[in-house]
């Protein structure tokens, strides 16, 4: 299994990979290969969100799961992992706004398919979801 974060841009120090490695760590009860960390920061947008679909194209084997840096972890984290790509139902959004947020992402295999979509026509996709 894979453990994912992305730290491209400013917003988020090194201290926030290091503290999100620890709580993994030690409270996670996940039990992980590797430990990765996309810093291509190939899409220069200032929030970063975009940089994020890159681990779609990075890794598209086995069991992943993908934490945003500014996640509070404080127990067993195994209830995330899924096989199907699942992502969080955002429960406080607007009913207009998408239901969808991607602070926790899980899957197995490959789902190069997000990725390649985004990438057929970016400039659209980072307007459209700016």
């Amino acid at each position: 299994m894979r453990v994912i974060c992305v730290n491209t841009g400013t917003k988020y120090s090194e201290w926030f990979v290091d503290n999100l490695k620890h709580m993994i760590d030690t409270y996670s009860n996940l039990k992980y290969d590797s430990f990765e960390i996309i810093r291509d920061d190939i899409y220069d947008d200032e929030r970063g969100v975009f940089n994020k679909l890159l681990m779609f194209k990075y890794f598209t084997d086995d069991q992943n799961i993908y934490f945003d840096l500014d996640m509070l972890i404080k127990g067993d984290c195994n209830h995330f992992l899924r096989k199907d790509f699942t992502l969080c139902h955002a429960h406080w959004r607007d009913p207009h706004h998408t239901p969808l947020n991607s602070s926790i992402m899980s899957w197995v295999g490959n789902h190069s398919y997000i990725f390649e979509t985004f990438e057929n026509n970016p400039e659209y996709y980072m307007f459209k979801y700016n």
